[in-house]
């Protein structure tokens, strides 16, 4: 991108590049992100608190305008003068991809990766990206529904990653059908831990880790209660002055 685009002043056009550290970013089209904006704008914000702007002025008005990269996302924000800080517009920077949709059953996957993501309230998703000998990369995941999810290199892949944690990555010796057909085997569920142990499940089987088995139960005990006899009844003498 050579431009700030028509959300910043056109007199920073010339000075865009060097200002914004364009080498740190990654290179490719911008694709227009809306629904991040209207619908995940609260799980931003909370991004762009761990981040620094690539690109941060201000115009003489004391409007402020900013740029972030976040992995594959860019988020452009505003703030008026002692006003709050305002996400504009969310690009997704995408590489032209070569890859096509389908991943056969017999291509061997070397790596597994477990995400955590904050979804809308309090809520957490989990989904485990596979990545096969040949490039490709699909996305496993218990919907809300409680309908499984298989999506080979979808488009967003690195859009979610970048707004995700990851919490397990590990190198893989399987086929890509053995891991797909033991998908449809898994009890559906919808209760709110099921995402979880779905992608835990995915994640063990892939790599070779144990299966997380149930939480075991808890060791701790109650302090007793002192009987009544062990009381000492106390009485209270008035203070003389």
């Amino acid at each position: 991108m050579d431009e700030p685009g028509s959300l910043f002043p056109s007199t920073w056009t010339s000075s865009f590049e060097s200002s914004a550290r364009a080498e740190h970013r990654p290179h490719g089209s911008l694709v227009a992100r809306p629904e991040y904006k209207d619908q995940a704008s609260e799980l931003l914000k909370e991004a762009l608190r761990d981040s620094a702007p690539v690109f941060d002025k201000t115009t003489e008005e004391g409007m402020r305008f900013r740029i972030y990269s976040l992995g594959s996302l860019e988020v452009r924000t505003v703030q008026d003068l002692d006003g709050s800080e305002v996400v504009g517009t969310v690009f997704s920077i995408q590489s032209v991809k070569a890859l096509g949709s389908a991943v056969p059953d017999q291509e061997k996957v070397v790596k597994a990766t477990e995400y955590v993501e904050r979804t809308s309230g309090a809520g957490r998703g989990y989904f485990v990206v596979l990545e096969t000998e040949n490039g490709h990369k699909v996305r496993m995941e218990l919907l809300p529904s409680g309908k499984v999810a298989w999506q080979p290199n979808p488009d967003d892949l690195e859009d979610r990653n970048s707004l995700a944690k990851v919490i397990n990555t590990g190198k893989c010796d399987t086929l890509v059908g053995d891991i797909k057909a033991y998908q449809t085997t898994m009890v559906k569920d919808t209760s709110p831990a099921a995402g979880k142990h779905h992608a835990k499940n995915l994640f063990a089987l892939a790599t070779g880790a144990p299966a997380p088995g149930p939480r075991p139960a808890s060791a701790f005990c109650p302090p007793m209660l002192l009987s009544p006899h062990l009381h000492k009844q106390i009485s209270f003498v008035a203070k003389k002055n």
